[in-house]
């Protein structure tokens, strides 16, 4: 789904943010990590068991995203 919605001319944030709400409405446990090729990310997840860490140029050091 995420990947049809950039298709169809959603923001990789904006398709995110619905795939995210949909997973929560449904109560599904999982996770994703989305960038496109402006080089915007995102972390999405409904589970406590994902973390994940970002690091860039732009950062003194890592991004720790955990629930």
């Amino acid at each position: 789904r995420l990947e049809c919605r950039i298709r169809d001319g959603m923001s990789l944030s904006a398709a995110s943010e619905l795939c995210h709400q949909e997973a929560e409405q449904l109560q599904h446990k999982y996770g994703w990590i989305a960038l496109d090729a402006q080089g915007n990310w995102g972390v999405y997840f409904t589970t406590e068991l994902m973390n994940a860490a970002v690091m860039s140029a732009e950062l003194s050091s890592p991004l720790i995203l955990a629930r």
